[in-house]
């Protein structure tokens, strides 16, 4: 019996489990869209391939038949959008308000009774060609015409309208989906009859299928989406662990499986061990079960825990972990959830907010765009390779554009009190001091300014020449998970590479310490942040490089703290071993 193929790397651990006898827990690295960890039951949503629909009558019955579908259409993504504002927020009700628009869009009808005219077919058909041929022509966008219809009707992606056809032929009835699960045959998407944990497995990820999972729902394993995706910022505004790039997983899943999400790294275990559970067991207790965990501790001296913020509204959950500041706001987030350019004003009345939000440092990313944070909506020319093309810095300097109105919104809100002002994918001294004169140039004008300019350490070639940067950068930040990814090869969106051990490797850890050193001899302050600063094993290691400041996810905040804690409290539980003259403080 052949098994089927799941894409993505797959391993094998544990080939009998403690617990059951018989049961091989494997493990699947996919691509991460919403970090987390949770566990449960396989839900199963699926879409069946589209049918022929009902027999083609005439023209103007297979209209009205079209033409309620489009009114349902829009009224059901009308109580999305309801349903994000009170859950999420504006901003999340805004992407529901936006299919609902083309839904209701007059063009959209007069383009499908056309079709229906022409070729007398079917409802099913007319949607189905009209929809792909429109997502076909936003993909390829040659034209201004095009780009300003798109505009016009507040959809630029081609997903979403795929989105709104497959809502569409759900209501003419040729897609039913449905879920299903062991517990029972059918239930209605959304509720669980069981009230059982769940995963849900689905092909595509979309925006509706994120917001209407129910509350059962605890995490995503999908297919296809992209972390820009709509679906995957709606995961990560509703705190649900999503990955991505896991194809025929459905096929080999029992019902009474149980699978375990990391959003974080990206894995997924299906029926994992009592050895993995017990890893996991902190972190899904707190992050599943949050009023019974202890969600906060006091900071702990010599080592600071800053917090990783994607939007404004982010702000709650570090103020309940006791961050220390911000060590990481990930400007473009905001961007990529509006799909649109911030104005001046807008981006000044985020950086305020930040700054009167916290008392300690402040740190923002000047956008990071490109590679696996696409945006289609600045139409930027197509890469072969984009992990390797016009990404942060690059993208900078060749559309100082976007540089200018984000220089002068940190400028006008550094006038209040101090900001730290980070620079992405910077590869070389020369491009740096490029950039900073760029940005020095856009805010000539504004006085009082209280900027400190740093480098984001996540190309090799940068951590090789950081006593150069140093000379010029009042601080640095380590990226592990870009740093990692271009250190060995190893696509981080790339699911089929294998990245266990990554982390522990010297080479890493040498790169890491020439930036440390680097900036002690120039008495420059330098962080670090990513995947490898959220897993508490390595404290011992970062304080061995010099490493006393941290940005994480405020989810980790108080783990790390336990640890760190318990060895600057009790060092003599960790010994120190040296390796080619570099000494690690190593667990025992």
């Amino acid at each position: 019996m052949n098994t089927p193929l799941i894409s993505g790397h797959e391993t094998q651990r544990d080939p009998v489990d403690s617990h059951s006898g018989i049961t091989r827990e494997r493990v699947i690295t996919g691509v991460s869209l919403s970090g987390g960890v949770a566990m449960g039951r396989p839900c199963f949503y699926r879409t069946p391939e589209t049918g022929n629909g009902r027999i083609a009558t005439q023209a103007s019955d297979q209209a009205t038949r079209v033409r309620r579908a489009l009114l349902e259409v829009a009224r059901y993504y009308g109580e999305l959008a309801q349903q994000a504002d009170s859950r999420l927020d504006r901003s999340a009700g805004d992407i529901f308000r936006a299919q609902s628009m083309l839904a209701s869009d007059a063009s959209l009808m007069a383009s499908l009774e056309r079709r229906l005219a022409a070729r007398y077919t079917n409802a099913e058909a007319a949607v189905t060609d009209t929809l792909d041929s429109f997502a076909s022509e936003l993909r390829a966008a040659q034209s201004d015409d095009i780009r300003e219809r798109a505009s016009d009707i507040a959809l630029n992606c081609a997903s979403d309208i795929t989105e709104l056809k497959e809502a569409l032929l759900t209501y003419l009835g040729s897609m039913q989906g449905f879920v299903n699960c062991c517990d029972s045959g059918y239930c209605r998407f959304g509720d669980c009859r069981n009230s059982r944990d769940h995963i849900l497995i689905a092909t595509q990820f979309m925006p509706g299928t994120a917001l209407s999972a129910g509350g059962f729902t605890r995490g995503f394993v999908v297919e296809t989406g992209g972390p820009s995706s709509h679906a995957a910022i709606l995961a990560r505004m509703m705190g649900l662990p999503a990955v991505s790039g896991v194809s025929g997983l459905a096929a080999t899943l029992t019902g009474d499986s149980r699978i375990l999400v990391d959003g974080d790294s990206g894995r997924v275990y299906i029926d994992p061990s009592e050895q993995t559970l017990a890893a996991y067991r902190g972190r899904l207790t707190q992050e599943q079960h949050p009023a019974t965990a202890q969600t906060a501790i006091a900071p702990v001296k010599g080592f600071r825990i800053l917090a990783d913020v994607d939007r404004v509204t982010d702000l709650p959950q570090v103020h309940a972990a006791r961050a220390e500041g911000i060590g990481l706001y990930r400007s473009e987030s905001e961007l990529l959830l509006e799909r649109r350019l911030l104005g001046e004003d807008e981006q000044l009345e985020r950086y305020t907010q930040l700054l009167d939000s916290v008392s300690g440092p402040v740190h923002v990313r000047l956008l990071d765009l490109g590679a696996d944070k696409s945006a289609d909506w600045l139409d930027l020319p197509a890469e072969d390779n984009p992990a390797l093309g016009c990404r942060g810095a690059r993208l900078l300097l060749q559309y100082p554009e976007l540089l200018q109105p984000q220089a002068r919104a940190l400028a006008r809100a550094s006038q209040k009190r101090r900001l730290h002002v980070l620079y992405p994918m910077v590869h070389s001294v020369k491009q740096y001091l490029e950039l900073r004169e760029l940005f020095e140039a856009a805010i000539s004008s504004i006085a009082d300014t209280k900027l400190l300019h740093g480098v984001m350490f996540e190309v090799p070639g940068a951590c090789l020449e950081a006593r150069d940067f140093f000379d010029y950068a009042d601080f640095g930040c380590i990226g592990t998970n870009d740093l990692t990814q271009y250190l060995f090869a190893a696509d981080r969106m790339n699911g089929d590479l294998e990245r266990d051990g990554l982390f522990e490797h010297p080479a890493l850890w040498q790169l890491i310490e020439n930036v440390t050193h680097a900036a002690a001899a120039a008495g420059k302050p330098v962080s670090i942040c990513g995947e490898l600063v959220s897993n508490p094993k390595y404290i011992p290691r970062l304080l061995a490089a010099g490493i006393s400041e941290i940005s994480t996810c405020p989810q980790y905040i108080a783990g790390l703290r336990q640890a760190a804690a318990r060895l600057l409290e009790s060092p003599e539980s960790y010994c120190c071993s040296t390796t080619s003259g570099q000494y690690s403080f190593l667990m025992v």
